[in-house]
């Protein structure tokens, strides 16, 4: 049997003036006949866009 992964990634940019507020939340899990848990994919997802911000420091 086949399980079923998913991630997603809620990014939100807010700015006024110089201050902009960046909000990353990942989201995952899966479906198996077995297990349903999460292997880590939206902690994943919520680095690359800290590390791409701090990049742009």
């Amino acid at each position: 049997m086949r399980n079923g992964n998913r991630a997603s990634l809620s990014l939100t940019v807010v700015g006024d003036n110089r201050n902009i507020f960046i909000s990353a939340i990942g989201a995952g899990g899966g479906s198996g006949v077995f297990l349903n848990f999460s292997l880590g994919a939206e902690n994943d997802m919520v680095e690359i866009v800290k590390k791409s911000v701090e990049q742009m420091k």
